[in-house]
């Protein structure tokens, strides 16, 4: 049986990738320590689908672009970080300061939708965060690299706004995923807000 590997995100704007842009040439002096983000694929994930029927997949995709899901959401793109902790970290990132009310309830909203495709509901409370690196398996970054993170754990990047909310399939090849749209509801729609 054909599957696609799915997941739901929050796409980021072009601005976001310039408003890194020093930390990402940073890390391109560790990029055989790191796996970089590519900056076409910078998302905010919301849930992880994972490999699924073809059938299904398509029966998600045609259900998802009637989602009424919220309105657009303003964020700061503000400080450093790694989980599960900045002394051993595996996922290098990026937070994002928002209305957190909205977030949650969009969140919720997708949550609940892939509930009644029989997906697990999340236990884990959501924490946005933009990943921008992966650590490679088996490498511990040096004092120098963790002292460079640290030191922008306050640091205000950029301003922007996440507008639509997108089923992505992810397609995996040797030069790293490739992420198709499948499906896209844009945010403030519902409420008469046709803004881009």
């Amino acid at each position: 049986m054909k599957e696609k590997r799915l997941f739901i995100a929050l796409p980021v704007k072009e601005e976001i990738y310039s408003g890194v842009g020093e930390v990402f040439s940073f890390f391109s002096k560790y990029k055989n320590d790191l796996k970089i983000v590519d900056k076409n694929n910078l998302h905010i994930t919301l849930k992880f689908l994972g490999p699924t029927p073809e059938e299904r997949a398509e029966r998600i995709a045609h259900d998802f672009k009637d989602l009424i899901i919220g309105d657009i959401i303003a964020y700061k793109l503000k400080g450093l970080g790694g989980f599960p902790s900045l002394k051993s970290p595996s996922v290098l990132w990026a937070g994002i300061d928002c209305d957190m009310a909205l977030m949650k309830k969009i969140h919720s909203t997708i949550d609940s939708f892939c509930s009644s495709f029989a997906f697990e509901k999340e236990k884990r409370d959501f924490v946005p965060h933009l990943t921008l690196a992966r650590v490679r398996k088996g490498i511990f970054l040096n004092s120098k690299f963790i002292e460079y993170i640290k030191s922008f754990e306050e640091t205000l990047f950029c301003e922007s706004f996440f507008d639509r909310v997108v089923l992505y399939e992810s397609i995996l090849r040797p030069s790293g995923p490739e992420y198709k749209n499948i499906a896209e509801v844009f945010l403030g729609e519902n409420n008469g807000n046709t803004f881009r």
